[in-house]
């Protein structure tokens, strides 16, 4: 396959549009506290 090297350096130009670390953090703290008996692995 000839593609040119640029093609793997590709970045989109459009800005990030999802949940931040800290957000995610949080859904996975708060649904934790949801299920405390799977949250132990029990």
């Amino acid at each position: 396959m000839n593609l040119p090297r640029s093609t793997f350096y590709y970045r989109t130009s459009a800005p990030e549009t999802g949940p931040t670390e800290a957000e995610i953090t949080a859904l996975m703290k708060t649904s934790r506290m949801s299920f405390p008996a799977t949250a132990t692995g029990v």
